[in-house]
């Protein structure tokens, strides 16, 4: 093998290349494609959290349950605790409620609109929260630590997923609902 230094060619000319082996320079480009391969895939927690993460109707109403009691336990530990995380909590929880509220929102007509209940609700909260933030700030009432940064980033993430799927929800079963009045039974 000849010498190796650590200077690439283009930066000094005294570079010399190992000399390899055909068959190690083959063999050594099918591991570099089985790793860009593994690379490639995520592993299934990666993918559940992803799809929960765009609002993936069927991912939020899997995790409803869980949403709830991982947002109730935050809000309960910041508030004992003292430090930021309400916000996070708040709208994990939205997030869990909406998704068990509206589990059959393939196959009952009308969801539609407490969904869009919903979307209206949960931004106006969160808008509320920001305005308080910011009041806060130019007040100088106290300056925001790391925190509640991360607070407030979380939930805004929350919040994006809670606004897509409620998108979504809505979306779907408005095509569910009667074409016109005259298809509707009245009582």
């Amino acid at each position: 093998m000849g010498k190796v230094r650590t200077c690439p060619a283009r930066i000094c000319p005294h570079y010399t290349r190992p000399r390899i082996a055909s068959a190690t320079l083959e063999t050594g480009q099918a591991d570099l494609r089985r790793w860009l391969v593994r690379r490639r895939r995520r592993s299934r927690y990666t993918q559940k959290m992803m799809s929960l993460i765009r609002g993936e109707p069927d991912a939020v109403i899997r995790w409803a349950g869980l949403l709830i009691l991982g947002g109730l336990l935050l809000g309960a530990a910041s508030a004992w605790l003292k430090f930021p995380g309400v916000i996070t909590a708040a709208f994990a929880i939205s997030l869990g409620a909406s998704g068990g509220t509206l589990i059959r929102w393939r196959t009952e007509p009308g969801l539609w609109m407490i969904a869009g209940l919903f979307l209206i609700l949960f931004s106006s909260i969160y808008a509320l929260c920001l305005f308080g933030q910011g009041r806060d700030l130019l007040r100088g009432a106290g300056r925001p630590d790391l925190g509640v940064v991360i607070d407030l980033s979380l939930g805004t993430t929350l919040l994006a997923s809670t606004n897509r799927f409620l998108w979504r929800v809505a979306k779907t079963n408005w095509k569910l609902a009667p074409a016109s009045a005259d298809d509707s039974t009245e009582l």
